[in-house]
Formats: structure tokens, sequence, C-alpha cells
């Protein structure tokens, strides 16, 4: 616009001259156009009407003039600020400045408005390193206050120039996996038996990397190992210091199934008279040698069974990677056993699992086993479930008081098949083979 320079003008205004303004006389429905230009080191703020109202923030104001009046507009100025962020990577114990955005980039560099303004910037570190905080002028830590997006982000009111920085430092990463123990006594990786609670830990040189390890039900925690199967850590919490020497290094909470084979205290006795010619040795709890009860009354109803047997109930709390079982017999020194003809007992199983050696029905002869012995079998598992009650029968042993242990996957001892046993026959079955006291 142009000025009125005119004092004889009615719209010439001294005070507006003096100040830098501009007044002019316009005419109705004429279209007027104002553009404000902020002298270096300053920042234009608005357009103001004579009440002090915001008409626009934009330097330039078009209006048309509907009335003859007399109207007042101000363009508002203020002194500027600049507030400048730079990026900084440790380099030894010093920090130096830097402007590779592989190190890390910020969402704003430099600003420049008016004092009370709000403004922020953005740090992201790049791959390999990790943003480690915002600092001042003087090197401390700006006040949490002016921090949010977990510190990532400085944002604050302008009150004068500024300058922050932002700083990087390289990063390493520690893994943590979940491995699970196979048949075979190796090791897979997977969650079949436990999970890590952390699975990767990117930190600076120094930090702690910490991850727990926890065990699926049914399975147990082994502990914390290297890649070369060195235990590291027996605790289910393992927090390695992070250093250059172990980035890239995975750490492995091991697991392996839980196996609580039950085998019930009570064993069964069988026994059944063969002949009212055999003499059944006293000791056999009173038992008659014509009718092979006891006083109780207990013994032979059926004609199933075997002279004498020995057997256990057991069951498994699961049968994952089960191939074998093996029980393991404690006979005490009372037992008995029925070995053929005039043979004698060796001790070595054989004797008393199978009839092969001309143990037969009515043949062979009862002796007494001199001190207590153990006795080791196994079978091969196919076919058997979980928490299922199942029987075994020792057969041509007579042994009171008799205990006996399940080792899962063991191949210890005499190997039973259906040659020369039973197996995998569930418990109800075993009568047919051995008869159990009432």
């Amino acid at each position: 616009i142009t000025s009125v320079t005119n004092t004889s003008d009615t719209n010439y205004n001294a005070a507006y001259n003096a100040n830098g303004g501009k007044s002019y006389h316009a005419e109705t429905d004429e279209t007027i156009t104002v553009k404000a230009t902020a002298n270096t080191g300053y920042t234009f703020e608005g357009w103001y009407d004579a009440s002090g109202n915001l008409i626009t923030t934009n330097t330039t104001y078009t209006y048309v003039e509907t009335k003859e009046s007399v109207n007042t507009y101000y363009a508002r100025f203020s002194g500027s600020v600049t507030q400048t962020y730079i990026r900084q990577v440790k380099n030894g114990d010093a920090w130096v400045d830097t402007t590779d955005d592989k190190i890390g980039t910020l969402g704003r560099y430099t600003y420049t408005d008016a004092v009370g303004m709000p403004i922020s910037s953005t740090a992201t570190a790049g791959t390999g390193y990790k943003f480690v905080g915002w600092y001042d002028s003087t090197g401390n830590k700006v006040a949490d206050t002016m921090l949010i997006n977990d510190g990532a982000t400085i944002s604050y009111t302008t009150t004068g120039d500024a300058t922050y920085y932002a700083r990087f430092e390289t990063a390493y990463t520690v893994k943590f996996v979940a491995q699970t123990k196979q048949v075979n006594g190796s090791f897979k990786t997977d969650n079949v038996g436990g999970k890590v609670s952390v699975a990767s830990v990117t930190d600076v040189d120094g930090a702690t990397a910490s991850s727990k390890a926890t065990a699926n039900s049914g399975y147990r925690f082994l502990g914390w190992y290297d890649k070369n199967g060195n235990q590291v850590s027996p605790n289910a919490t393992y927090s390695p210091t992070i250093t250059s020497a172990i980035n890239g290094v995975i750490y492995y909470a091991r697991f392996e199934i839980v196996y609580t084979p039950t085998v019930e205290s009570q064993v069964y006795l069988s026994f059944i008279a063969e002949s009212a010619s055999v003499q059944i040795p006293s000791a056999f709890d009173g038992r008659n040698a014509g009718t092979g009860k006891n006083a109780q009354g207990y013994g032979l109803d059926t004609k199933y069974g075997n002279t004498i047997a020995t057997g256990f109930k057991y069951s498994l709390n699961t049968m994952t990677d089960v191939s074998t079982i093996q029980i393991t017999v404690n006979v005490p020194d009372s037992a008995y056993v029925k070995v053929g003809d005039t043979g004698k007992f060796t001790g070595d199983g054989n004797a008393i699992l199978t009839d092969s050696g001309g143990v037969k029905y009515n043949k062979g002869s009862i002796q007494k086993i001199s001190g207590a012995t153990t006795l080791t079998y196994y079978w091969d598992a196919t076919g058997l479930q979980a928490n299922t009650k199942y029987g075994f029968i020792i057969d041509n042993l007579y042994a009171p008081g008799a205990t006996a242990t399940i080792t899962v996957n063991g191949t210890g001892g005499t190997k039973v098949t259906n040659a020369n046993g039973v197996v995998n026959t569930a418990a109800g079955e075993y009568k047919n083979y051995s008869y159990y006291l009432k």
C-alpha cells in the first residue's frame, strides 16, 4: 500500500508513519492487501485488529473495504530465537560430533521462531547403535520434564537460543533361546520344554542383558549353556554383562522332561500248589501244600497262573520320548525261586524270568535265595499310555517284601519280550498269567 504522506490529507497519521506504519484512504468495495516483512533477528507473529484479536498468522492479509470507516491493523513482531540439535557419537571417552545418518538421525536439526513457541526433535538410532540421551551445551543430561517418547524426543517451549546434543553409542546384541533335551541326549531349539522371558538384548558396552528361563509343565530347567555345551549358570535368571566380546553370542536355556514313574508299594505274590506230593517250604506264610491256601484262605481258587510269581503295578506320568522301561527289583533274603529239575539259581535273572530252562508246570524245585539280590529287566515301551496302570510279573519268584524302581529309557539287565515273558499288558489282564492275592 502507499503511505499517505501529505500532512493536509485527512488520512494522514503522524504516529503511524513515525513507527514504521502506513495509512491509506480506501474506496468502498476496494480490495486492500497488506504484507508484513520481519527484519533480521525478528519473527512475524501475526496481524491483529484494534482490539488485539488475531486475524491471521500469514504475512499477507487481504480484505475488502465495505464502508467508510477508519480501521487499524497491527503487524506484530518479536525477537526470534534459534534451536540447534547436534548428533554425537562416543569415541573412547570422548563425544564427537557426527553427521553420519548410519549412526542416527534427528527429527529436526535447527529451528528459528519467536520466544515461547513449542518445539521438539526425536532421535532415532541406526543399526548397531543405541541412542543414550539428550544433553545440553554444558554436557549435562536434560531434565526428564523435557523428554517424551521414552526419552527419545526432546520437547519444550523456547526461551532463547539453545543447542542440544543427541548422543549415540555402539551397541552389541546378546540372544537367549530355549532348548529341549531329546531321547538321544542332544538338544533341540524349541519351546516344548520351556521358554525364555527375553529373546534378545541390544545395548551398549557395560550394560546388563538379562533373561529368565521358565520350565513348562512336566519339564525341568537344567541351566544356561553356551554354544559349546558348557554351563554358564544354574540359575533361572542369567544376566551377563554386555561387551564387544559377546556381540552376537547366543545363550541356551536347557530343559528336560521330568519322568515320575510310580510303582505301587504293595508286592503281588502268586502261589499255586502243583500237587499233594510237592513239599512247600514252611516259609510260604503257612500255605497248605494240598490246597495252596494260607491261614487266611488266600491262594488257589483258579487254575490260571504260575506256581510262584512276584508282581508289581506301575504307571508313568508321561510317555513323551519314552522308548524303554527298565525295572530294578530288590529281592530280600527271605525269597524263594523255582529252578528247573536239580539246577541251581545263578542270580542272572533268566532262571526266574522264563520257563525255557526246564521250569515247567509240575517240574523243577523251589529253593531259598541265600542273601539279598537285585534283578534288572527292561522292555520296549511301545503302546503304553501315560497315567495308566500296568503290571510286571517275575515268574518263578516268591519274594515278600520285594521293592521295585522304574528307570525311563534304561536298557540294563535282561530284555523282556513276548518270547520270554509278557509285556505291555494292562494290569487287570495279568491275572491270566499270575494269580494276585485277593
